[in-house]
């Protein structure tokens, strides 16, 4: 009899022990705390593919389109707000070491900032209920849309503040 109880303890103890999650590794998908488990089949095969055309990318400028392509294809906004801040930051880092403004890479780079400002504004609209950050982002990305003069965009953000 004292063994079963032994035997019981023992099993609800471990049944009761959180199980780790397991993480994507960061140094190979470029940001933190993606759970391998959580992620849907098909995000994670769009996301090999998109990792590794990164990885393989020489320039900075072809690196942001892939993050821009990455983000809209993922369906996870666990996942993809976490590529739209690493789209975000490597934007804004490389227009800091560019002095030429009217040049293609300086437009790449500074529709992908736009791009990201969007995704955070969509992101707080849709999945929080912090509408003002919502306005906010949309109407930083509807600037640097104007200014660039990029119409394209300019139809997605006037959609997005209204």
């Amino acid at each position: 009899m004292f063994k079963i109880k032994i035997l019981i303890a023992v099993f609800f103890s471990l049944s009761c022990l959180k199980i780790d999650a397991q993480f994507l590794d960061k140094t190979y998908y470029l940001v933190d705390s993606i759970e391998s488990i959580k992620i849907s089949k098909n995000d994670r095969g769009f996301l090999d593919t998109k990792i590794k055309e990164y990885r393989a990318s020489k320039s900075d400028t072809a690196k942001v389109q892939i993050l821009s392509l990455l983000i809209e294809g993922i369906q996870d906004e666990k996942v993809w707000i976490k590529y739209n801040d690493l789209l975000f930051s490597n934007s804004k880092r490389k227009l800091q070491t560019l002095s030429n403004t009217h040049d293609r890479v300086y437009y790449i780079h500074k529709s992908s900032e736009a791009l990201a400002l969007n995704n955070f504004g969509y992101y707080y609209f849709n999945y929080s209920s912090r509408v003002d950050l919502a306005l906010k982002y949309y109407n930083l990305g509807l600037k640097i849309n104007q200014s660039l003069e990029n119409y394209n965009e300019l139809i997605t953000s006037y959609s997005n503040v209204g």
